[in-house]
């Protein structure tokens, strides 16, 4: 009976001090793994008035908000494309990680977010406060990049973005397109230079005449074609 009893004590404790260990590793308000936030959460989105991007070649591109609106300030204030600059921060200062892929400076370079050796470094400049800068670097998936901060140490592999996105050139944020015509429309193309002028025109059946075009001479159509792509589109 007496040995009964004393298992029982025995059993008892045993769960005593894994209740503890539990409670001492695993609080109440921790959660093993828990995700959270990357950036502060007091950085918002639309705090961020200014972004410097450059890249492993020595290349760099400054943007900024001017009267409410992102430009490119290395190119003049040239605007750029719709939402896409606001679009992107807000991407990123909503990234929020799990365990690092790697916690040691030894793995920077091999993940190429070194402080000498990345394929993207990147600025985010609030209206007032703290800089943030991060370094973007090898690829770790589809669609997923390692990731630095460079005031840590630990490396993040995370999802839905890439370097690609974070160009250091003006035309990755512009709309290149100047003019786009719509190709099928165009019945009548007149050039003018100082030897003259050269008209043409296209017929209901879609075939191109040059006027004045001598009776022993015959179009070459497929000039024509080649002078409606590059005037349809700049």
């Amino acid at each position: 009976m007496q040995t009964k009893l004393n298992r029982i004590l025995v059993l008892l404790l045993f769960v005593q001090l894994g209740l503890f260990a539990a409670t001492r590793l695993y609080p109440e308000d921790a959660t093993p793994n828990k995700a959270t936030p990357l950036f502060s959460s007091t950085l918002k989105a639309e705090q961020v008035s200014n972004i410097t991007v450059e890249d492993d070649k020595g290349k760099k591109v400054e943007l900024s908000i001017v009267d409410g609106s992102w430009v490119v300030k290395s190119a003049g204030n040239y605007a750029t494309k719709k939402d896409k600059v606001k679009d992107l921060v807000a991407k990123v200062l909503g990234i929020s990680v799990r365990q690092p892929a790697a916690s040691k400076s030894v793995y920077h370079h091999k993940l190429e977010v070194a402080a000498d050796k990345f394929q993207r470094k990147v600025t985010l400049q609030p209206r007032s406060g703290k800089a943030v800068t991060f370094l973007l670097g090898s690829s770790a998936g589809l669609k997923r990049v390692h990731l630095r901060r460079v005031d840590q140490q630990e490396t993040y592999a995370v999802g839905d973005l890439t370097s690609w996105e974070f160009g250091a050139e003006a035309r990755d944020w512009i709309d290149t397109q100047y003019f786009k015509l719509d190709r099928n429309n165009v019945v009548e193309i007149s050039l003018t230079n100082a030897e003259g002028t050269l008209s043409l025109t296209k017929n209901a059946m879609g075939k191109w005449a040059l006027n004045d075009l001598p009776e022993d001479k015959e179009l070459n159509e497929a000039e024509v074609d080649s002078l409606l792509s590059s005037i349809a589109f700049l």
